[in-house]
């Protein structure tokens, strides 16, 4: 996203990319391990999907959305 670039849209796609490479030491405050959701449809009738917190965070720890808001509203 690069806000330094003189050509920056939040809209566009600049080409910068981060990495993130320790997403499993990502901590959460109260009880929210046990209350977060994170849903997903397959956009068939009946196809939501929630997965918690927990499994993300033992299946994809890199697709845990609070590292993906905290790195994009940095940049």
């Amino acid at each position: 996203m690069g806000k330094h670039k003189p050509i920056y849209d939040p809209s566009v796609d600049c080409g910068d990319y981060v990495i993130v490479t320790n997403s499993r030491k990502i901590k959460v405050t109260g009880r929210k391990e046990e209350q977060l959701l994170y849903r997903k449809h397959t956009m068939y009738p009946g196809g939501l999907k929630e997965t918690p917190y927990k499994h993300m965070m033992e299946r994809k720890p890199d697709e845990v959305r609070a590292s993906r808001d905290a790195v994009s509203t940095s940049i």
